[in-house]
């Protein structure tokens, strides 16, 4: 049992360090965090595999949205798989503030993220979106 605890605590601060490290738009300590062949889906309809695909996908986000800050509402884990609900603030491309909550599944291998999935509601992200 004491293993397993560890793997939580493990887990969490993994979780913890990669959104410090997005809201520090730290892309080489996210590149640290993620596994070679890590894959990031999103709701969105968007499928992106490799370390360096993610990354670049993450430049996009960072140019997009550059003051966007992160907090973690609610995290669950069995050390594995990690359920995390999030809130993101900022402002978008015309300078109009947003908010907007969304969940995120991560897998986490050998203290890597492998696969993230991201749930997000189509709408909400249309709301932030310039020109809407």
């Amino acid at each position: 049992m004491p293993e397993e605890k560890t793997q939580r605590e493990q887990a969490r601060s993994l979780v913890e360090s990669l959104v410090a490290a997005y809201n520090a738009k730290d892309r080489d300590r996210l590149a640290d965090l993620y596994a070679e062949d890590i894959s990031l889906w999103s709701a969105l309809g968007a499928e992106t595999n490799g370390r360096d695909e993610v990354l670049r996908h993450i430049d996009v986000l960072f140019r997009t949205l550059p003051d966007e800050v992160m907090s973690l509402d609610t995290m669950v884990t069995d050390g594995e798989s990690t359920v995390i609900e999030v809130t993101s603030t900022g402002t978008n491309e015309d300078g109009s503030a947003y908010q907007i909550q969304f969940t995120e599944v991560l897998e986490i291998v050998d203290g890597k993220f492998t696969e993230i999935r991201t749930y997000i509601d189509p709408v909400d992200v249309e709301k932030i979106s310039v020109g809407h």
